[in-house]
């Protein structure tokens, strides 16, 4: 199970991490093609002072750029390309803000550089407009030298392959879980049909051997009457073990219902103590019961919690063979209420007391060789985990201690 584990993780943090990859792989693909794919890797504002033939030169022109060439005094003598202002002369403070690629609030941007020894200019000077150098430059500039971008997308990345694998972490003993609950269920499913057949095997056999030695005249006059009321008993235990099963089946079918309705729990359990007083009596049990004698509300199905608490009683007063008393008690507790009932009989063995909820769970405690259908205790807590409480069996001290709790 570790190994499938370990597999189902592995192949999940491998698929984030190509995704991942594949993100970044796009990201820097797209980046490049808009660069050197489109006429944007071509910006070069001085292309036109010393490359006046090249495409960047073009492109610059294309884009409203031009250029003035200046004489000593910062006057311009020449123009190549469209003017886009009326200036024709520049002081000191004029050419520094139109250098100063910081400054705001001005229309165009200046690149100068001085003139080659032999030209008829002392300066040539580039001049863009202001939106187009700052789009180029949004697009053009590395993430470095905008904002630190390269530390949030080294950032993104980071936090991205730890997602991905604390995601895929969670996933795996998600998707490993579900499957262990789907084997737990196939070997609880395979265990019940194997049960089931031996259960009903029994009973089956004896009345088809009963009932082909009437039809064949070898039983005596005198024991027929007893040959079919064994035959009748052994089909009602089919017929409990059946219905018992097909309750217990019903109870995972996702369409089951409780048919709610409010109950004094307390006159219905004073009722079925009631009901086993005598039979109690009868096995030499003492019953000590501790039940308000105010109203005790709660919204249950009274058939199914009935069964339940029946099937608790039932088991104290049978299985009972070796202690003195039955305690039965009940206790509101906030929000619900809880009924604990207890014997000192024979503790059920340590080693199966996890189990001992389970269909057809072999224990003295539980499910002798005869009587009872051996689906009792798992049917109970069916019907307690339906109404969203729980029950469980511990062993206090000497006594067997069966807790439910309902809200």
């Amino acid at each position: 199970m570790k190994k499938k584990q370990r597999g189902v993780f592995k192949l999940l943090a491998a698929g984030f991490i190509l995704f991942t990859v594949l993100l970044i792989c796009i990201y820097f693909l797209s980046f490049k093609l808009l660069i050197f794919g489109s006429d944007l890797s071509s910006f070069n504002p001085y292309a036109l002072i010393n490359e006046p033939d090249s495409s960047g030169a073009a492109y610059l022109l294309r884009t409203g750029a031009w250029l003035e060439g200046l004489d000593e005094n910062r006057r311009v003598v020449e123009v190549q390309g469209t003017k886009q202002d009326r200036i024709t002369a520049y002081t000191e403070r004029d050419l520094y803000r139109l250098l100063n690629i910081y400054a705001s609030h001005r229309p165009y941007l200046g690149f100068m550089q001085e003139a080659k020894p032999g030209e008829t200019v002392a300066y040539w000077l580039v001049k863009i407009p202001s939106e187009v150098y700052h789009v180029h430059l949004t697009h053009i500039s590395s993430p470095i030298q905008l904002s630190g971008g390269n530390y949030f997308l080294m950032a993104f990345i980071a936090l991205s392959l730890s997602s991905g694998i604390l995601i895929s972490y969670t996933l795996s003993r998600r998707i490993n879980k579900e499957r262990r609950l789907r084997e737990e269920s196939e070997r609880r499913k395979n265990r019940l049909l194997t049960d089931l057949s031996h259960d009903i095997k029994t009973p089956v056999s004896t009345i088809k051997a009963y009932a082909n030695a009437l039809k064949a005249g070898l039983v005596e006059e005198g024991k027929q009457k007893s040959y079919l009321e064994t035959i009748d008993a052994k089909a009602d235990r089919v017929g409990f073990l059946v219905n018992d099963l097909l309750l217990l089946l019903s109870m995972d079918d996702p369409r089951f219902r409780l048919h709610r309705e409010t109950t004094d729990i307390a006159e219905l359990l004073r009722g079925l103590c009631a009901e086993i007083h005598d039979r109690a009596e009868a096995n030499g049990l003492r019953l000590d019961v501790t039940i308000p004698d105010h109203i005790v509300s709660a919204e249950i199905d009274r058939s199914l919690m009935t069964r339940v608490l029946e099937n608790l009683l039932d088991n104290a007063v049978k299985y009972n063979l070796t202690g003195q008393t039955i305690r039965v008690n009940l206790q509101p507790k906030a929000p619900g209420l809880r009924i604990t009932i207890t014997d000192d009989g024979d503790e059920v063995p340590a080693d199966q007391r996890e189990t001992i909820f389970d269909a057809f769970v072999r224990t003295d405690k539980t499910r002798p060789s005869s009587g009872g259908t051996g689906l009792g205790l798992a049917i109970s807590k069916g019907i307690v985990e339906r109404h969203g409480g729980t029950i469980a069996y511990s062993r206090e001290g000497f006594w067997n201690t069966f807790r439910i709790w309902i809200p």
